[in-house]
């Protein structure tokens, strides 16, 4: 399958985050220890998200116990508030400010060449349900994404995978999915 064409600049400037299929990562400020430096999830997000072929997957084992599972979903979302260029945006002051950033990015990412993966990505959190599979057959990437995949159930996680990969030849943006297993229910 071919990639297709490139979305005109119109389409590209009106692209919106799918909120369809994701749920972005919310702030929950700094990690609970932060003393604990950089851990082997954002190792693997740091290398999942290198550039490389239209689709990529990759799997990670949480931590068993709970708490640590609370701290590796806090680094986590902090990490992906980085990739998708919200804590930047948030360094600019004020809204007028925070807004005028966001309208450049936009203009630039409208009238951009190719697939740059520099940029800011989109990153969030596939939601669950019955409908996961459809949502992710009809799901068209707006900049490069990573889609987290967290405790999903084989039920949902399986149909999700194969539609995806069955259009990862239409994705003129790289696209990753992380799935993320509990390791007492894989």
């Amino acid at each position: 399958m071919n990639p297709i064409s490139a979305p005109s600049r119109w389409a590209r400037f009106s692209a919106r985050f799918d909120d369809v299929l994701l749920t972005p990562p919310t702030d929950v400020g700094a990690p609970a220890d932060p003393a604990a430096g950089a851990d082997d999830l954002a190792l693997a997000l740091a290398a999942l998200c290198n550039p490389g072929p239209a689709f990529a997957q990759a799997r990670h084992t949480l931590a068993a116990a709970p708490e640590q599972r609370a701290l590796q979903k806090a680094r986590l979302q902090r990490q992906m508030l980085a990739l998708d260029g919200t804590l930047q945006m948030q360094t600019r002051g004020g809204p007028w400010r925070q807004r005028l950033h966001r309208l450049a990015l936009k203009l630039r990412e409208s009238t951009a060449v190719g697939t740059a993966t520099s940029g800011p990505w989109d990153c969030g959190f596939i939601k669950g349900g019955a409908d996961a599979a459809a949502r992710a057959a009809a799901f068209v990437p707006r900049r490069p994404t990573l889609m987290v995949a967290w405790q999903l159930p084989a039920s949902v996680l399986l149909p999700l995978q194969a539609a995806l990969q069955a259009r990862h030849g239409s994705y003129v943006l790289p696209v990753r999915l992380w799935v993320l297993e509990d390791p007492l229910h894989p």
